[in-house]
């Protein structure tokens, strides 16, 4: 490995990192699941966003850029299905005010473990994997990433390290909102909290939307 390609992976890597750090759909679930499902479900969340990564960058080798030319619509597309299912999330959370009382939202190991790790790590996955400005990210890097990497080794390591990335961030994140404290204030104010996270992942795939329909 030169050192330009050294210095291109670990630039790589800071911009994912800086993108992962600020607000937005995969920061979201992660605290999401942290809080309502504990720990185990938002590292499991956040694996799932790592992998997405993985492909991410597979897809940039194999000619996502080229794609692109050739098939416009494809961020579009993927714009609108990754703003129906937060939508859908969303709708979700508004449905949970109405079924539940407050008291069914104390914590337990079976309300912990209510979902899979896989159906955890495919949350994660799908909303990585649909977000069109995540695939813009990746398209901006589609000549470099090319270009610099085409032996398979680093490949594999520049996949891998920005795996570690992410789910580094997205997994702290879900920490840190698994506290027992936070959990302990969700558990009194669930309702609100449904109602938060409601309208945040509506608002979200809204904005996937309208985005997707602006590069129509």
């Amino acid at each position: 490995m030169d050192q330009t390609t050294f210095v291109f992976m670990l630039s790589a890597w800071a911009g994912l990192a800086a993108a992962a750090i600020s607000p937005g759909p995969n920061m979201f679930i992660c605290i999401e699941k942290g809080i309502s499902q504990g720990r185990r479900a938002a590292i499991q969340t956040a694996f799932g966003i790592g992998i997405a990564a993985i492909l991410w960058v597979f897809f940039v080798v194999l000619g996502f850029g080229a794609a692109t030319k050739y098939f416009p619509n494809i961020i579009p597309s993927m714009g609108i299905l990754g703003g129906a299912y937060l939508i859908y999330l969303g709708i979700k959370s508004f449905i949970a005010i109405l079924k539940r009382t407050k008291s069914s939202f104390t914590f337990t190991a079976r309300n912990t473990m209510q979902f899979s790790a896989w159906g955890n790590a495919s949350h994660g996955f799908l909303i990585s994997i649909s977000n069109p400005k995540v695939a813009l990210f990746w398209l901006s890097l589609t000549s470099i990433v090319g270009f610099k990497l085409q032996a398979l080794p680093i490949l594999i390591l520049f996949a891998l390290g920005c795996c570690l990335v992410t789910f580094t961030i997205y997994s702290t994140y879900g920490i840190l909102f698994s506290t027992p404290k936070i959990r302990d204030a969700y558990t009194q104010y669930a309702k609100t909290g449904n109602f938060i996270f409601g309208l945040v992942f509506c608002s979200l795939g809204l904005g996937f939307l309208i985005y997707a329909i602006q590069l129509l």
